[in-house]
Parts: structure tokens; sequence; C-alpha cells
């Protein structure tokens, strides 16, 4: 008889997700950080978060989320991923991030201005697909 333990997983063990390889299970979810200027480039506000976050021991951090177009911007002080005065924020996050080998992970928002009708046929801009490859920064 199985008492649960043989399928008992140590969270603080490494651990795999694909090809990543996290130093444990511990992962920070995406929030809103609203931590950036008003054209989106990251703020000192941010990187000590983070930073406490990866010497604390999390495995795997998810930014905040960040707009890949201009045009889909959520809030005011939403970080942008869209334009090149962007990435030396990105840059240092994934040196906050991996300076205690933890991951990092954006999460990026497609927000489209549409008809409700129309969201079925929304294919990514030029720009989002660009940003998406961009991810491999972290």
């Amino acid at each position: 008889m199985s008492t649960g333990e043989d399928r008992a997983t140590d969270i603080f063990g490494p651990y795999g997700i694909g090809p990543l390889s996290l130093k444990n299970r511990f992962v920070r979810s995406a929030t809103a950080e609203s931590s950036a200027t008003p054209d989106g480039v990251f703020t000192e506000a941010v990187f000590p978060i983070h930073e406490a976050l990866a010497q604390g021991g999390v495995g795997l951090i998810i930014t905040g989320h960040m707009y890949a177009d201009d045009d889909g911007k959520c809030s005011s002080r939403q970080t942008g991923i869209a334009r090149r005065d962007h990435l030396p924020g990105l840059r240092r996050l994934a040196q906050v991030c991996r300076s205690d080998g933890t991951h990092g992970s954006v999460r990026m928002s497609l927000v489209r201005r549409v008809f409700p009708q129309a969201w079925s046929s929304l294919r990514p801009c030029a720009r989002e697909r660009k940003a998406a490859l961009m991810v491999g920064i972290l």
C-alpha cells in the first residue's frame, strides 16, 4: 500500500522545464509592477525587488507584464519591450536575476484596441514577434 511518500517531491531541489534547469521549484508569478517611466523605461525601483527575490533563492522570476508595441500599452507606468531604449533595463534585469543563479522570464501583454468580434482574427504584429525573440535576453 502506498503511503504517498514515494510520490513526495523535493521543492528545494533542481527542476527542469523543457530545456530550462531551475535550481528549485519556487516561482515568482507575474505582477503589474508599475515601476517604469511614462515611456516604458525601467526605473531604479524595479531592480531591488528582483535582486531580493534572486538572493532569497527563487528559482524563476516572471516579470510584471510588459508591452510589446507602443499601441498596446495597458497603463501609464507599464514597462516596455518595444523599443531599443528599453533594452538597457532588460539587460540589467537579466544580470540581477542571473547573479544568484535565478532564471527570468518576461510576461508580455498583447492589448489591441479593437472591437470584440475582431479578436478571433488577430495575428501578432512584427514588433510583437521581435519582442518575443528578445525574451531570450533573460
